[in-house]
């Protein structure tokens, strides 16, 4: 897939959240409904570690339009900072303490260095289960990593309906895990544990 699409704009936000589950799944679904708003093509989180606490942030990618900025202001809480940001960045709203988060979200999805994705292109049309070799040709998921499973090109993957990539230096890549007998599954699980929620 291509790098950038013309017109595309990347909005990061950045609030305090915490890091907990109930946290990020908060986050997940203010950004999914954010990404309604305004047509985004990709949402995605990511952890910000800093000495004030760590907690989760958010970006998405959007095709730039008039209505963009009114949306996002309606949208904002009290305490997030808003950064918009393609040719340059440019903080919309919101908390100054928050303001470096954004900016630095926002390069990482917009330069594809990092970020969990929640949305993404041809998510919505994977099956339950599908042959693995077919996940690169069906979605914009790029590459696999098989975590402790041995490359075996019938493996199938069983979505559970949770398929979580990352950018991984340019590359979304999904990690999967063995669930079974010549079946994989995305390695992360739909049901994250507290202690597993800040790595």
């Amino acid at each position: 897939m291509a790098e950038s699409r013309s017109g595309d704009c990347w909005l990061a936000v950045c609030g305090d959240t915490g890091t907990s589950p109930a946290a990020l799944a908060e986050v997940e679904h203010r950004l999914l409904d954010l990404g309604r708003r305004v047509g985004a093509t990709e949402v995605a989180t990511h952890v910000v570690r800093s000495a004030g606490g760590n907690h989760h942030a958010g970006s998405l990618r959007a095709p730039r339009s008039a209505e963009l900025a009114a949306a996002v202001a309606a949208w904002a809480r009290p305490g997030d900072a808003v950064v918009v940001s393609g040719d340059g960045d440019a903080p919309s709203a919101g908390d100054p303490g928050h303001v470096e988060h954004a900016v630095a979200v926002g390069r990482a999805h917009r330069e594809r260095a990092s970020g969990r994705l929640v949305r993404f292109p041809g998510q919505e049309d994977l099956p339950g289960r599908l042959p693995l070799a077919e996940l690169t040709t069906r979605s914009a998921v790029q590459a696999v990593d098989l975590v402790g499973v041995a490359d075996d090109p019938g493996l199938v993957l069983r979505t559970r309906e949770h398929v979580r990539p990352e950018y991984r230096d340019g590359v979304l890549v999904l990690p999967v895990a063995a669930s079974g007998d010549g079946e994989v599954v995305p390695f992360e699980s739909p049901r994250q544990r507290d202690c597993c929620s800040d790595h």
